[in-house]
């Protein structure tokens, strides 16, 4: 529906000087108010991207701010975008082989994609469920932003031997609420899958066995030559 406006009186736009008919509060002519309001959204835009950048970068560490999905090896580029992983995502392999730089690319493209994001280090949640034995903190605060995201990052679930009954139940419960809020958790591990559930019992392999996994190989990125 139009809108009627009551002619008030001439007066020059205020951006251009273009003489206007005042429509009410009307500041500027059409053509530049069309102006305006696409420099007002650009802005915006400018503004979200700047967040999404920011949060991006509190999430992963310094090393990795630089890591994109289009730097990623062509095959496994493929594989994580088209092959869903509706339960999670198990990157496994040797020490260098990339595992951190794809989960950090894939975090890039998750959070503009406005999907929240969580990342941890196996070893940082055990210190911490730790640390709530002495502090009077309720483990429940260590768990809750780990639950709570769309999308979970968690890192060097790597072991050798057998592990004890309080790191298991700690995997396992992360895995499992995850899983029952239909929330995909991205695991990075320098196990086979096979060995992590040797390390961790059948409980975790049996979920595991749910998730995407892809072995990365290839020469030690870190080292020198």
């Amino acid at each position: 529906m139009s809108e009627v406006y009551e002619t008030q009186e001439h007066k020059p736009c205020k951006r251009c000087g273009v003489e206007i008919e005042v429509l009410y509060s009307r500041k500027y002519c059409p053509e530049c108010s069309d102006v305006l309001v696409a420099e007002y959204k650009q802005r915006e835009q400018e503004k979200l991207q700047a967040e999404k950048e920011m949060r991006f970068r509190d999430r992963i560490p310094p090393h990795f701010h630089g890591a994109r999905m289009e730097d990623l090896n062509v095959d496994l580029r493929s594989t994580i975008e088209t092959k869903p992983f509706e339960q999670g995502l198990l990157l496994w392999g040797g020490a260098g082989n990339g595992k951190t730089h794809t989960t950090s690319a894939m975090a890039y493209d998750l959070i503009m994609r406005d999907i929240s994001v969580h990342r941890k280090t196996f070893k940082e949640l055990l210190l911490s469920i730790r640390e709530t034995f002495d502090n009077g903190k309720s483990e429940q605060s260590v768990y809750r932003p780990l639950l709570a995201a769309r999308a979970l990052i968690m890192e060097d679930v790597a072991a050798s031997g057998k592990q004890s009954d309080f790191t298991t139940d700690v995997l396992l419960h992360v895995i499992d609420k995850r899983i029952e809020s239909l929330r995909p958790t991205i695991i990075t591990s320098n196990l086979s899958p096979e060995n992590i559930e040797k390390a961790f019992g059948q409980r975790v392999g049996s979920r595991l066995s749910t998730f995407l996994a892809i072995k990365l190989d290839g020469a030690d990125r870190r080292r020198i030559t």
